[in-house]
């Protein structure tokens, strides 16, 4: 057995002790591979109970389970000042991710602090801003979106108790709150979380200076106020120079939706999506229309579901130029027709 599988047996041996005398943890005993191991899969308390056969389910899980609420290695939550201690003691001895997750989170003698509060400190501590529809990834370390999504999980679960909604026995709610953490953090509010996605940049060396339309390109959000969908349409007009940087097609619609795919203001989106698009390109014009069916109308309110919302960006020549900016829209009305 090498050093460092020696030090994960330790380890781990320890978060499942403390895990085992912990208040209501008993039933725990005994079973340190099978609590390894759940953690690791992110089962809930009284899913791993009923996965293993304890008798714990209806007992308060021990203060040690969890995902997200202390610094956490190798799958484990630490929220035993002592094990704390135990693991600064063996720092040295970890793996490099380990260390680092352990520095990272600035352990103290205190309750452990949820990974979207050590997020939330970066981003602070920065001065950016958190908006719902801000881009946060550049304060999320390697790991720590699994953490987010085990507390965001634990926190849906919640929501689904105060619902009155019986999750242990309706079959069609016991894995809700998971699935629900995962398509909020991987799927409909990802552009928040991850990266830009890359573009590919051309430059103009037939000096282009003709009007080009793409679009309609669909897209997808959810609104601020209720979070319930936004669907619809942009097109986007660019006017290029011959200083002006082409890019790829497909790169319109990928970067649509990563604007797209965070909780939306529509008069907000556009904008965010004609400045990351003339910083990228730099063209003498650009222009950005948007349809869009509003789910909190249509489906809450007023319940009106022949509503729409269409609004537009002008910038550089398209906003000087009458001409250009009708030819622009009679162009992509056309097409709507």
């Amino acid at each position: 057995m090498s050093q460092s599988d020696d030090i994960t047996r330790k380890f781990s041996s320890q978060v499942v002790d403390g895990m085992e005398r912990a208040p209501g943890g008993d039933g725990a005993a005994g079973k340190g591979d099978g609590v390894r191991r759940e953690l690791r899969h992110g089962l809930s308390w009284h899913q791993y109970c009923r996965k293993s056969g304890t008798k714990q389910e209806g007992k308060s899980p021990p203060l040690a389970w969890g995902r997200s609420h202390a610094p956490a290695w190798n799958g484990f939550t630490l929220r035993s000042p002592l094990l704390k201690k135990k693991a600064l003691m063996m720092n040295a001895n970890l793996p490099d991710f380990a260390a680092q997750a352990l520095e990272r989170e600035s352990i103290d003698d205190s309750m452990g602090v949820p990974i979207s509060e050590s997020i939330r400190r970066r981003v602070k501590q920065a001065g950016a801003r958190f908006h719902a529809n801000d881009n946060i990834a550049e304060f999320i370390e390697p790991g720590e979106l699994d953490l987010l999504l085990g507390e965001v999980q634990a926190q849906m679960e919640k929501v689904l108790k105060s619902l009155v909604i019986d999750t242990e026995s309706d079959h069609n709610t016991q894995e809700t709150g998971r699935r629900v953490a995962k398509m909020f953090l991987q799927e409909v509010f990802r552009g928040r979380y991850q990266p830009m996605p890359a573009l590919t940049e051309f430059p103009n060396v037939s000096n282009l200076n003709e009007l080009m339309i793409i679009g309609p390109i669909t897209v997808r959000s959810a609104c601020s106020h209720h979070l319930c969908p936004i669907m619809g349409h942009v097109w986007v007009g660019v006017m290029p120079n011959e200083h002006s940087n082409l890019i790829g097609l497909s790169k319109y619609a990928r970067m649509a939706d990563w604007i797209m795919s965070r909780p939306q203001i529509q008069e907000e989106a556009v904008v965010q999506l004609a400045d990351v698009l003339q910083e990228k390109m730099s063209p003498d014009g650009l222009a950005i229309v948007m349809e869009a069916d509003h789910f909190c109308m249509h489906w809450r309110g007023v319940k009106d579901v022949d509503s729409r919302m269409i609004n537009s960006v002008m910038r550089g020549s398209f906003l000087k130029d009458a001409n250009l900016r009708r030819e622009f829209l009679s162009l992509i009305q056309s097409k709507k027709a």
